[in-house]
């Protein structure tokens, strides 16, 4: 689907309290069914913005 949309993408299985990844590397950050489950959300949340681009979206 990604070739065919014409962009790049990765997927990453990651502890959302402790995301492996350095400042401003995603335009888009996607997790989907997931904070229900997490016993401190607002870490989750907290560690996906530094890893988003100004500006970036995460859904």
């Amino acid at each position: 689907m990604r070739k065919k949309l014409g962009f790049e993408s990765d997927w990453a299985d990651v502890d959302s309290e402790d995301i492996p990844f350095g400042d401003e590397m995603f335009d888009v950050v996607v997790f989907s069914e997931i904070m229900e489950h997490l016993c401190f959300p607002q870490k989750a949340l907290a560690e996906i913005s530094p890893v988003l681009i100004k500006n970036g979206k995460s859904h």
